[in-house]
């Protein structure tokens, strides 16, 4: 069997995460890498597209990254997931299972009539990275529960929500949140929204080099933030290049 022509990063770039505990997946045509970090809540700890310098495929290959880092955590005011505050082991997020192009990792909290289970299924295709989130009620007593997702970005985003469904149907309704423009458009980074049931918010902050998105799904006095019994919750994000097509209108 012959081996690809081209070489893939052993680990992202820059990180101080261990590569052993880290999950990488990788797209079916080897467009694309991503590491996750389950142990330090669910994170991407990197993400990458495979790109070529020059006009055919026997030219130079770089890998350009798209995500030097992620957080998960409560859009209410508490601790952040993945923390062990109270000594139960199931208050971490758990690697469950992986196959070359996607991971799932879990987390569960809570006891008795106050139990949630969250769900981060990540998959490579494309080159584009989907994550989809989803949180449930399995208690028996209404829960305000809600997700916040920091990505931390080398470019500037271009942001457009609605257009990412948890069940793969486009919604034609297509607005940018972001409209911001710059010299170079190829630079920025594309990223497409949806929020089941309801709406979600971004923020983009700029810190010298540094970009942070915020992408925030419902507020805690938000009245689609409760979660009834047996309830679920789900925010999609696709994330890729404006060339690939996601949420940006050519």
């Amino acid at each position: 069997m012959t081996g690809p022509v081209f070489k893939m990063p052993a680990a992202p770039t820059g990180r101080e995460y261990s590569s052993a505990h880290l999950i990488r997946i990788v797209d079916p045509l080897g467009s694309a890498i991503a590491w996750f970090a389950p142990e330090i809540g669910a994170c991407c700890a990197g993400y990458a597209i495979r790109q070529v310098r020059g006009t055919s495929p026997s030219q130079s290959v770089w890998w350009r990254e798209i995500i030097t880092g992620s957080a998960i955590t409560h859009s209410s005011p508490l601790s952040s997931l993945g923390k062990n505050d109270d000594g139960n082991a199931e208050s971490t997020w758990r690697f469950v299972e992986r196959d070359p192009a996607s991971c799932t990792m879990e987390w569960k909290i809570g006891k008795g009539s106050r139990t949630e289970h969250w769900q981060m299924v990540a998959s490579l295709a494309d080159a584009q990275l989907s994550l989809c989130l989803r949180m449930w009620n399995t208690g028996a007593t209404r829960i305000q529960t809600g997700a916040r997702l920091r990505l931390a970005l080398p470019s500037p985003p271009d942001i457009t929500l609605g257009t990412v469904s948890p069940t793969g149907n486009n919604d034609p309704t297509d607005y940018r949140s972001d409209t911001s423009t710059q010299e170079n458009q190829e630079e920025r980074i594309a990223i497409a929204v949806e929020a089941f049931p309801g709406t979600s918010t971004t923020e983009t902050d700029y810190l010298n080099d540094k970009i942070t998105c915020t992408i925030t799904y419902h507020q805690p006095d938000d009245p689609a933030s409760i979660i009834g019994p047996s309830g679920c919750q789900c925010l999609s994000v696709l994330i890729g290049l404006p060339m690939s097509g996601v949420g940006i209108e050519e």
